[in-house]
């Protein structure tokens, strides 16, 4: 399977929205405060299986 220009074009802004987020909350709470959040968020995802939901592209909107 191989995606289109379209396909790479969502995962591209995907990437670019992750970025931003991942930026916006350095500049709000400091590099160490915002890698400690996102770390938490990791394991919760994993465990409550969140994580591999998304990763296996079945996670559906509440």
């Amino acid at each position: 399977m191989e995606l289109t220009d379209r396909g790479w074009a969502a995962v591209e802004a995907g990437r670019a929205a992750r970025a931003a987020v991942n930026r916006r909350l350095s500049a709000l709470l400091g590099e160490e405060q915002a890698g400690a959040l996102l770390a938490s968020l990791q394991r919760i995802a994993e465990r409550t299986g969140g994580l591999e939901l998304l990763s296996s592209r079945r996670l559906r909107q509440p």
